[in-house]
């Protein structure tokens, strides 16, 4: 018999030729669910995010009946929420008998946010000064900006010393950034000059003087923060010494740009911020 219904009819007659009929449906169906090949179904998956939505693709499994053709498809997105996403297949044959698998597709947030100090890591202050930090920013591969969910400490300026300042961000799925942080040293305001460099020595090269010089074995409350170089040729006048200003943490400086074959006068002198050292005496070189 062909699916759907069939009538048969039968007829029953005697000996006289009286006849009677009755009749018989027979109805085909399909019942039968496509059946899916076990080797090409997708199993639960878990990814990493790589942003609001993540693209990730399933391979459609396969699936046979005896009326064909069986068709295939599905419910996936393209790009999967964080979270979990259950995808159906759906399995159709020839006469709309379905069967269904599903798979859950779970999305997750592992990634740690990124957060970046601005400014140096490390400046000084002077005791009970109004001190701005530069700050930190922050960014998060899910989140965007999160600059303006840093936490981080206060600095009493009031305090001498060492102190730390701690820039921390977390995302919203709870991941915390590798903290960053600012070493901010709180001085006291100086109450006096800084001490004058001392064997302080001048060597000649082409068109330059390299100086040296021994830096203060104790300088109490009064840290050097930038040097001044004075320096004119000897046949000049006072009123042409040329100065340089730098800062440094070293023993030594070099002069460029001077003269071959002429007697240069150098005096140094230092600056703490607030008050200026004597100058040093007066030392001579010829550049060559």
């Amino acid at each position: 018999f062909p699916l759907g219904n069939t009538t048969i009819t039968w007829t029953a007659t005697d000996s006289s030729n009286n006849s009677d009929t009755a009749t018989q449906t027979i109805t085909v169906q399909d019942t039968t669910k496509p059946v899916f090949d076990a080797a090409s179904l997708p199993s639960d998956v878990t990814i990493e995010a790589t942003g609001q939505t993540t693209n990730h693709t399933i391979t459609s499994p396969t699936a046979t009946d005896i009326f064909t053709p069986v068709t295939v498809t599905d419910n996936a997105p393209v790009s999967f929420p964080l979270g979990d996403t259950v995808v159906t297949f759906t399995a159709t044959d020839d006469n709309g008998v379905t069967a269904t698998h599903e798979i859950t597709v779970t999305v997750v947030d592992t990634t740690i946010p990124e957060i970046t100090l601005l400014g140096e890591s490390q400046v000084t202050i002077t005791v009970n000064s109004n001190y701005v930090d530069a700050g930190a920013k922050a960014s998060d591969n899910i989140d965007g900006i999160i600059t303006n969910n840093i936490i981080t400490n206060t600095v009493d300026t009031s305090i001498l010393g060492s102190h730390t300042k701690t820039f921390d961000v977390a995302d919203s799925s709870g991941n915390s950034a590798t903290t960053v942080s600012r070493e901010i040293i709180v001085k006291d305001i100086p109450i006096t000059p800084p001490s004058v460099r001392q064997n302080v020595s001048a060597t000649s090269s082409d068109g330059a003087i390299s100086l040296t010089w021994d830096a203060p074995t104790d300088n109490s409350n009064s840290e050097i923060e930038f040097y001044k170089d004075f320096y004119k040729l000897s046949s000049a006048s006072t009123s042409t010494w040329k100065k340089f200003s730098f800062t440094t943490n070293e023993t030594s400086h070099t002069i460029d740009g001077l003269e071959n074959y002429q007697l240069y006068e150098i005096k140094l002198r230092a600056n703490n911020g607030y008050f200026k050292s004597d100058f040093t005496e007066i030392v001579t070189v010829v550049p060559s």
